[in-house]
């Protein structure tokens, strides 16, 4: 697992990972007290139906598209709106 990113709510103080994730604990030291903190926590899962249904991390693109951005819609991937996912046939 890793903590992707912590924000400080409401104030400004400095924070730092005081401890680094073990086991479900982790540790957020701040300069002043009682502050709230959001954070982000992210990991792979490697369980059987993650490991069959892997995403691509980058796809090289071919000819004419290479260098240009492709919407997600023309890719034939689904996609957001208004918290619905949409697949595109």
């Amino acid at each position: 697992m890793i903590l992707d990113q912590f924000t400080v709510i409401g104030q400004f103080v400095m924070a730092m990972v005081g401890k680094e994730i073990k086991g479900k604990e982790l540790m957020i030291k701040t300069d002043k007290p009682n502050v709230k903190v959001s954070w982000q926590v992210t990991g792979i899962r490697y369980d059987a139906l993650a490991n069959k249904n892997r995403i691509p991390e980058e796809e090289n693109k071919i000819g004419d598209k290479n260098g240009k951005y492709t919407p997600t819609v023309l890719a034939n991937r689904p996609y957001m709106v208004k918290n619905k996912v949409i697949l595109k046939d």
